[in-house]
């Protein structure tokens, strides 16, 4: 940031600005701006940098946009931010070049182009500044405004870490942590989480802090996978204050207590953490740490799962699903049992193929709730399983005709009984029934089993001997 130091003092500066020096009405402006040596007064600052601005000074017409931007000193007015940090772009100011791709990444006062805000970002790039290196990196790893290219994001990443810029550095770091666009190193991508932690980026000291907990690239230190979880925690990240609650909850690095970790996993639930909202939801479901309160579950469940967060959307599906908390509603749950079960969370899988088996909530169609229970069942849900078998005969009416026949041959031993003995039924005609009832069942039963061994009914040989041995597994 500029300032008056390098005009000596304040007064100095005010002089050289009432004199006319673009380059002191512009600094001036920032004094105001920032209460540096003068109290701090946005329209006063505004108005040192329009003296600037009118005579070309491309940082002051930066600062305008910015004004403009945010409302200060002025009524906020993107299209007129955008204005401004045009002008100052022109002339090549690398951070009104950031600024303005900025705008035109997120259509702010400009309509959404990516193209245009990566061609900006390089311009400031080249120059060698920081935040444009970072965000070109960005542009490259998400494949926004230009092909996805992860080695050249991590070429960006680079430079810009090494300018000391910390979000970079922790950029940097998690390629290092996945091996994107970069050999895997663990002990590389603590180094930048370390150097970004050490500048107090939230996300470097949460990234360090589970390395620390975890043993990525250092070895396990619960101590000081608490001190940086808690310093990240301390500034807002909610994924650090949830890492935190789990430590107290489990006494590492931190004495145990249950009350600090209830209250700091609600911080991150409000604070917008999807896990934690569905942590949350699940502590009301519960009752174990929080009141009993089906209502509030549902609530924190439908917050997470509208976040996209997995389980909460299998647990806002499944309260639609039951009326736990909130009216049923089976056709929404099935809509959200399915963003569950798309994200790969088997209780999701499970259910959505139930609901498609059962017809609840939807049409009944047994091929694909079988995909699905099957998709759950390689995962070793319990529950797939046993519905993925139930489904052969439930296919064929198996169930139906088997409840059926049932109550037809008990029906008639009792009447037959009924027939000769109009008074009493001994214990003969109630034996022999549920004889017939314990009979059926076990063959019920057993073809079940085997049909568990022949490779879950729909599936070609080899494949069932696939998945039964991924189910083994996962049961060993």
């Amino acid at each position: 940031m500029d300032s008056a130091n390098s005009f000596g003092s304040v007064a100095e500066l005010q002089r050289l600005a009432e004199q006319g020096n673009p380059q002191a009405q512009s600094s001036l402006g920032l004094c105001y701006h920032f209460g540096e040596g003068v109290p701090k007064d946005f329209a006063e600052a505004l108005k040192w940098y329009r003296k600037a601005a009118e005579q070309g000074e491309s940082s002051a017409q930066n600062r305008i946009g910015g004004c403009y931007e945010k409302g200060e000193g002025v009524k906020r007015d993107p299209a007129e931010a955008v204005a401004w940090y045009r002008r100052a772009a022109e002339q090549g100011d690398a951070k009104a070049q950031i600024n303005l791709g900025v705008c035109y990444e997120e259509g702010s006062g400009v309509a959404v182009n990516p193209t245009e805000a990566v061609r900006l970002f390089r311009l400031s790039a080249e120059q060698g500044f920081h935040w444009g290196q970072m965000n070109l990196g960005r542009c490259y790893e998400e494949g926004q405004g230009v092909l996805q290219d992860t080695t050249e994001a991590v070429k960006w990443y680079r430079r810009a870490a090494g300018s000391g810029n910390s979000e970079a550095q922790t950029s940097l770091g998690i390629c290092y942590e996945d091996g994107c666009g970069v050999p895997k190193d663990l002990s590389e991508a603590v180094k930048w989480y370390r150097l970004a932690a050490e500048q107090g980026n939230d996300w470097g000291q949460h990234n360090l802090g589970r390395c620390c907990k975890y043993g990525l690239g250092t070895p396990v230190d619960f101590v000081d996978a608490v001190k940086w979880h808690r310093k990240a925690a301390e500034q807002g990240n909610a994924a650090a204050q949830l890492a935190l609650s789990f430590s107290y909850a489990d006494g590492q690095g931190v004495v145990k207590d249950e009350s600090e970790s209830l209250r700091l996993l609600r911080e991150a639930a409000n604070n917008g953490d999807e896990a934690a909202q569905t942590l949350v939801g699940f502590e009301y479901l519960s009752g174990t740490r929080l009141p009993r309160d089906p209502v509030n579950a549902a609530d924190w469940f439908r917050r997470s799962a509208a976040a996209g967060d997995a389980l909460g959307q299998f647990s806002y599906g499944w309260c639609l699903l039951t009326g736990e908390g909130v009216a049923k509603n089976p056709v929404e749950a099935v809509g959200w049992l399915k963003k569950a079960a798309e994200q790969g969370n088997a209780c999701g899988q499970c259910w959505l193929g139930i609901c498609l088996a059962d017809g609840v909530g939807t049409a009944k169609n047994y091929s694909e709730a079988q995909k699905w229970l099957k998709l759950a069942a390689e995962q070793n849900d319990a529950d797939a399983r046993y519905r993925l078998r139930l489904l052969w005969f439930q296919k064929r009416s198996i169930l139906k005709w088997r409840n059926a026949c049932i109550s037809a041959a008990g029906s008639a031993f009792l009447l037959f009984h009924a027939w000769n003995e109009p008074i009493a039924i001994n214990g003969f005609a109630i034996a022999a029934f549920l004889i017939i009832l314990a009979t059926s069942s076990a063959v019920f039963l057993v073809a079940m089993a085997v049909l568990e061994k022949l490779g879950l009914e729909g599936l070609d040989e080899r494949e069932a001997q696939i998945v039964y041995q991924r189910i083994e597994s996962g049961r060993n």
